[in-house]
């Protein structure tokens, strides 16, 4: 009885709320990607840079360097780290980007699929995401997984996209903007 009494008082109060002479106003376009673009606008002081992505199968590529070589990586905003394969690990470690102390050992990793893998654990001293007109965005010692599977996909996670401010995808044109500090 009492929750029937609750009941009754919550929706009266929300009946004298509402005031039916005064409806929201609905808001026309202009409005709202004013609304958009001042949510997205950043200071004088931000930089922005330009990054190209290719699409495949709904799956964002971006071009990284890592020591000069160049990678294309899934842009996973999902994935709280980032991996490469043993593949690219083995080449990166005979270009000798990768040394002996870069190895910080392993690690057991929930991946896509949800199973947990044993993964080994590199820093990457030097990993620049590739924007448009030469332009980089360097992420010195980037801690990355190294997987066994070599069909797993290189992925850009949260372990570098929360080094910069934010980002913005524009599907349209193909490109995300990154927004640096």
């Amino acid at each position: 009885m009492a929750m029937k009494k609750l009941f009754i008082v919550l929706a009266a109060c929300s009946l004298f709320a509402c005031n039916p002479s005064d409806p929201p106003k609905p808001l026309n376009e202009e409005e709202v990607i004013s609304s958009i673009t001042e949510t997205v606008v950043h200071n004088e002081d931000t930089r922005s840079v330009t990054v190209p992505f290719k699409e495949e199968n709904g799956i964002k590529f971006i071009k990284v360097s890592i020591g000069g070589y160049d990678f294309s990586l899934v842009f996973d905003s999902g994935s709280s780290s980032s991996s490469i394969t043993v593949a690219e690990a083995n080449f990166l470690y005979n270009k000798g980007i990768i040394s002996d102390e870069d190895i910080i050992g392993s690690a057991s990793v929930r991946v896509a699929d949800g199973s947990i893998v044993e993964t080994m654990q590199v820093n990457l001293k030097n990993l620049n995401i590739k924007g448009l007109n030469g332009e980089t965005i360097p992420c010195p010692d980037v801690l990355v997984n190294v997987v066994e599977n070599q069909d797993a996909p290189l992925i850009l996670g949260n372990s570098v996209l929360d080094r910069v401010a934010s980002y913005s995808v524009d599907n349209n044109s193909g490109v995300i903007y990154f927004y640096l500090n």
